[in-house]
């Protein structure tokens, strides 16, 4: 075991031994490797398991959060002289407390801190989120997590927010009575019926419960001499006779015997050759068990067995795309169960992505489910040949089987991607090209050490070389990006613009759901269509056509209109939506040849007009509720009052309703010469008969020319030239 403790901001201690903070670390798998950052041969622990390691009294759970701890403790620019001032930093952790639910996520986490009690924290102390969640006895926990990228200040309720880039996950553990040293323990002992709750409301004197943030409160004592222990999830406070009172819910039921070892899960999968390892293609691979190198898997491989003391649990995922083997780590976060093929479905929400890295020879050198076989030098590089010669045993599938050998000093790895069995040696099935792909080489550029990182403090001075495949490297530099492949450059330079402009500019690139390409200016020159607006006096002088069931639609400025032209396959709709209230109203023409108007606004009075159009409508025209109303009101006949005895019709009263009002006998005469079709109407209103007399008028009852009586009514139609007939409520001399 190296025990690693820091002792001031210049040293650290390693097994009791002092040394200046001018170490650096790296990660090859599950090992770690400490050299001295300013002279690579010295080494001061070679490649190790993280396991192996205690730093400032913790043991990590993962090679990568074994790594994040030691950056602060074996490093430090402040060895570099006097002139570099002491940084006031005790490495004092302040422990935060929190209950959490067994299905609680880490974004569930940050909501509870931020919404919780106010706390604050100086320019001198680390903050270690305690995150308790117990169910039962297989589904306790307690997850912690270190507050990085955030200092000083004041956190939680009306505090700086916190989201889940500010915590990295140290470990989970499983929760006893005694397994934080801040716990508070009161002692108790019921006799009879008397509950926990029922005990402490009545206890004299009352008893001080302590604040959440100050640590974890247990009840521990017996129950008619049986052990108890409960874990106080209620309010800090004073509890007990005529004090404050508590509840049932303020006790959850511990379980003594929770065992306290856990045991980190790892397992190990290598996707079929070209399959991405991405979050999507591993849930799937996980679920049916397909898409895997192998196709085949050992009984019992699946379904994958978590249980309550599995923590954490850590899927290590193998990619072969385009000639590049990355590695990626997932951290699975669904609990306990049987998971994957054959039980429970596994979500892309259940896979968190910790790393990815590109695989490299010292991976291979340093993972403990990887198998190498020497095959030494192979002048011609022909390593199948040299393979065959030998048998083989490639049977699990959670190793990763590499043959290594030398050409021309340079040396190689092949990964067998093959199906799991026994291959070579004349007896068994020899190995073929498409068994392998290939791995680093000895040629891969190295990981960057910290000499250049911290050349200049922060500052990338020099330009950083990574490693792409065996066809091409990728250079970084403050110039910008290149890529070499295949003998030539492609260089992706970031241009300062001229004149004034901001500090900084961001390029957003939208969310695909499918492959895409980028395009250059120079691939979409001349195949794009300015539209009118887009520049002055440049009008479209083609065609635009839109597709199928697409729409050309503008929107209003606060989005609560929106209006489309609608190209559908059949019709043609204008359309404008509401979405406010969701009303729709739509004009359209269909393949039919009918113009439809429908609305979901009951309010709609459909097709109106903002114009009076009456004087230029012509026989072909739709009409307005105006035109019809003018014109039968110009067909609406005036009354013309006649006091005289005796009176011949004339054409105008063919617009007129006559009243006759004389009281003696009245003679209405009708001349010849009128205008034909006319229609005349009279009536009497006063106790004078009237008398319709003329040459040419036919009377619909024989020889009834006289009203008869007061109010009588009459008509006179002419049907032809100085021709009429006579009707109405009539009677005979």
């Amino acid at each position: 075991m190296n025990i690693i403790n820091t002792i001031s901001n210049k040293r650290f201690l390693l097994n009791g031994i002092e040394y200046l903070k001018n170490y650096a670390s790296r990660v090859a798998g599950d090992k770690i490797e400490i050299f001295n950052n300013y002279e690579r041969s010295d080494v001061l622990v070679p490649l190790q398991h993280y396991s192996e390691f205690r730093v400032d009294g913790v043991v990590f759970n993962t090679a990568a959060a074994l790594q994040s701890a030691l950056l602060s403790v074996i490093f430090s620019r402040g060895t570099l002289g006097n002139d570099v001032a002491e940084i006031n930093q005790d490495n004092i952790f302040k422990v935060q407390y929190y209950f959490v639910d067994m299905q609680d996520d880490i974004f569930a986490i940050v909501n509870k801190i931020n919404t919780g009690e106010s706390f604050t924290v100086s320019d001198t102390e680390n903050v270690l989120f305690s995150c308790l969640a117990i169910q039962d006895y297989f589904n306790s926990k307690t997850e912690k997590y270190l507050l990085t990228g955030l200092g000083k200040g004041t956190y939680g309720a009306g505090g700086t927010p916190i989201t889940y880039e500010n915590l990295t996950f140290i470990n989970r553990d499983s929760f006893t009575a005694n397994s934080d040293p801040r716990t508070e323990i009161i002692p108790f002992v019921i006799s009879g019926t008397q509950t926990i709750s029922q005990w402490l409301n009545t206890h004299t004197p009352a008893l001080t419960i302590q604040s959440q943030a100050d640590g974890y409160t247990i009840f521990k004592g017996t129950v008619n001499g049986n052990a108890m222990a409960y874990l106080w999830t209620g309010y800090t406070g004073n509890y007990g006779a005529g004090q404050l009172q508590s509840i049932a819910d303020d006790f959850q039921l511990l379980d003594e015997n929770i065992p306290t070892v856990v045991m980190p899960l790892l397992k190990y999968f290598f996707m079929a050759l070209g399959r991405p390892a991405t979050t999507e293609n591993v849930a799937e691979s996980l679920n049916s068990a397909t898409g895997f190198q192998s196709t085949t898997f050992p009984r019992g491989f699946f379904p994958i067995v978590v249980n309550g003391l599995n923590a954490p649990v850590i899927f290590q995922v193998q990619e072969n795309v385009n000639g590049i083997i990355s590695i990626y780590q997932y951290l699975f976060t669904g609990g306990a169960g049987s998971w994957g093929y054959r039980g429970e479905y596994i979500g892309q929400l259940d896979l968190k992505l910790l790393n990815i890295r590109t695989l490299t020879i010292s991976d291979i050198d340093g993972d403990v489910n990887t198998v190498t076989v020497d095959l030494g030098t192979v002048t011609d590089g022909d390593f199948l040949t040299a393979g065959n010669v030998s048998e083989h045993d490639f049977g699990d599938p959670e190793k990763a089987y590499y043959f290594v050998y030398v050409t021309n000093a340079v040396s190689y790895t092949q990964r067998f991607i093959g199906t799991p069995g026994f291959y070579g040696g004349g007896t068994m099935a020899d190995f073929t090209e498409e068994m392998f792909a290939t791995g680093p080489t000895s040629e891969t550029p190295p990981v960057p050490d910290m000499n250049i990182v911290n050349s200049a403090g922060n500052t990338i001075l020099n330009q950083i070389t990574g490693w792409a495949s065996a066809l091409g490297t990728l250079v970084v530099s403050s110039a910008g990006f290149v890529f070499k492949k295949l003998g030539y450059n492609i260089n992706i330079v970031g241009a300062t613009p001229t004149g004034a402009h901001p500090a900084e500019v961001t390029y957003t690139i939208p969310a695909k759901t499918a492959d895409d390409t980028f395009a250059m200016v120079s691939d979409v020159e001349g195949l794009y269509v300015p539209i009118t607006g887009t520049n002055q006096n440049k009008p479209v002088l083609g065609d635009i056509e839109i597709s199928v069931n697409k729409k050309v639609y503008s929107k209003s400025n606060d989005n609560s209109i929106e209006n489309y032209l609608l190209f559908e396959n059949d019709t043609l709709t204008l359309k404008k939506i509401n979405t406010t209230n969701h009303h729709h109203y739509n004009f359209s023409f269909t393949n039919d040849g009918n113009v439809a108007y429908t609305t979901s606004d009951p309010t709609s009075r459909g097709i109106t007009a903002g114009n009076d159009f009456s004087n230029i409508i012509t026989d072909f025209d739709y009409t307005q509720k105006t035109y019809v109303d003018n014109y039968f009101n110009n067909y609406k006949k005036a009354v013309k009052v006649i006091s005289a005895t005796s009176y011949t019709l004339q054409n105008e009263d063919t617009s007129k309703i006559l009243h006759f009002t004389a009281n003696n006998p009245i003679v209405l005469t009708v001349p010849d010469g009128l205008n034909e079709s006319n229609r005349y109407e009279g009536k009497q209103l006063g106790t004078g008969q009237i008398c319709i007399s003329g040459t040419s008028i036919n009377v619909y009852s024989d020889d009834a020319h006289f009203t008869a009586g007061q109010f009588a009514v009459f008509g006179l139609d002419s049907y032809s030239t100085d021709k009429y007939l006579l009707y109405g409520r009539l009677e005979q001399a």
